[in-house]
């Protein structure tokens, strides 16, 4: 099948595909987080994923294991939920989660070859989602306007809007 194309309509295609480099490059570079807060928080059993939504409207799906760090120390992890550690009431990591909300986000890292992803809460937190798979997906991020960014196989997949 051949396709005829006017000057212009190649100009159009190479003008498309420069923009959506662009969003791939800034989609990846995750500093669109920077300043952002956790607004809300979602988990409903051990075969769904926890959701994650921020206030700028992104929202981070976690499909394996993530945990809170606090000055260096173990806080809490997704593991945690639901048990009861001697406590009066099984453990909400939930609300651990939503208690972060108060702090803004200062950096977002993401480990090369594991794909391990950072998220600095304010001076004392971060929340690290860490992979446990060679193979299934570990996080998706997905930006309002940008896109969808997936942590698979240590590898980061980039799908611009």
């Amino acid at each position: 099948m051949e396709i005829e194309l006017q000057s212009g309509d190649v100009f159009k295609f190479e003008a498309e595909q420069v923009r959506l480099n662009q969003r791939k490059e800034e989609l990846s570079d995750l500093e669109w987080l920077v300043g952002d807060r956790i607004a809300s928080v979602q988990f409903e059993s051990e075969s769904n994923p926890w959701v994650i939504n921020f206030a700028s409207g992104a929202t981070l799906q976690i499909e394996s294991m993530w945990r809170l760090v606090e000055l260096g120390a173990l806080c809490s992890t997704s593991l945690d939920h639901g048990h009861r550690f001697g406590l009066a009431k099984d453990f909400d990591s939930v609300a651990a989660l939503r208690g972060m909300g108060q702090y803004p986000i200062k950096s977002v890292t993401v480990r090369p070859m594991t794909g391990d992803l950072f998220l600095q809460l304010g001076s004392m937190f971060v929340l690290e989602v860490l992979s446990t798979s060679a193979g299934y997906e570990h996080w998706q991020i997905t930006h309002p306007v940008l896109g969808l960014l997936v942590a698979s196989g240590g590898e980061l997949h980039v799908f611009p809007k």
